[in-house]
């Protein structure tokens, strides 16, 4: 398994992260990473969501495996597909 990334790293990654898709094909847009605090947009629906970065990064670096199972335990938001698609999309997971 390849070292975790530090926080300032993981923040840089997710910042270049613009759209994403889920593991089911859902596609995310308008991705953009302000303060801790991480939104964008459901294609599908135009719904929008937002992700805390720090509990994702929490996740990210506590945890060998993720799905969206294991992202409620960290995720407060009804997000976790989208975390899990944006940590795809950096190359994270």
């Amino acid at each position: 398994m390849s070292e975790k990334l530090s926080k300032e790293q993981f923040y840089s990654r997710i910042r270049n992260v613009e759209e994403a898709t889920s593991v089911n094909g859902v596609h995310y847009s308008y991705i953009c990473l302000s303060g801790n605090m991480i939104t964008g947009v459901r294609d599908t629906t135009k719904q929008a969501f937002r992700v805390n970065a720090d509990e994702l990064y929490k996740a990210y670096s506590e945890c060998a495996v993720l799905n969206t199972s294991i992202l409620k335990g960290y995720i407060s938001s009804r997000a976790q597909s989208p975390a899990l698609a944006i940590l795809r999309a950096a190359g994270q997971v």
